[in-house]
């Protein structure tokens, strides 16, 4: 880790961003990046090139990310805690283990979170997850599309908060 912290520090940020804007691009001088463990919380990364990018185990917590294009990235136990991932693009990111405990993904693209990927929440009261198809929500799992037809009622039932339902809901049709 110390070796990675340095060499961050020597080449800067900018410059492995910039060195993955070109691999992505299929330059052959570029190199893929692996920020994997760095500590990159309070990061702005608006609008980054972050396809395909590993960052396993990074802390981004608080980081900008509105608009960056996380697509096909491993953020496998990432700390992503109130990090703004508005309007980013999370289509086959990898968020197994992430912490996602007040990120903001509104407007986020979350299609193609299916099959063995968890994709995962925290509000307030509850944790929630989806992996197969199904949905759990504090202490109820059903498919996606019974949370989509009766998650309403299912949330009044269990003395959610209209606030709490609107969230959950607006975050199961993001799965869609």
């Amino acid at each position: 880790m110390i070796i990675k912290s340095l060499h961050l520090r020597l080449f800067g940020l900018a410059k492995v961003l910039d060195s993955h804007d070109k691999w992505v691009r299929g330059n052959p001088k570029g190199t893929r990046a692996d920020l994997s463990g760095f500590n990159l919380a309070k990061v702005s990364l608006v609008e980054s090139n972050l396809r395909e990018a590993k960052l396993t185990g990074a802390n981004l917590s608080f980081a900008d990310l509105k608009g960056a294009n996380l697509s096909l990235a491993d953020l496998s136990d990432a700390n992503l805690k109130g990090a703004n991932l508005n309007e980013a693009n999370l289509f086959c990111t990898g968020l197994t283990g992430a912490n996602l405990t007040g990120a903001n993904l509104n407007e986020a693209n979350l299609t193609g979170m299916r099959g063995k990927t968890i994709v995962s929440f925290n509000s307030a009261r509850h944790f929630g997850y989806c992996c197969d198809g199904f949905i759990r929500i504090g202490c109820k799992t059903m498919t996606v599309q019974k949370w989509i037809d009766q998650g309403a009622a299912i949330g009044f039932e269990n003395d959610f908060s209209t606030e709490e339902i609107e969230t959950y809901m607006d975050w199961i049709r993001r799965m869609l």
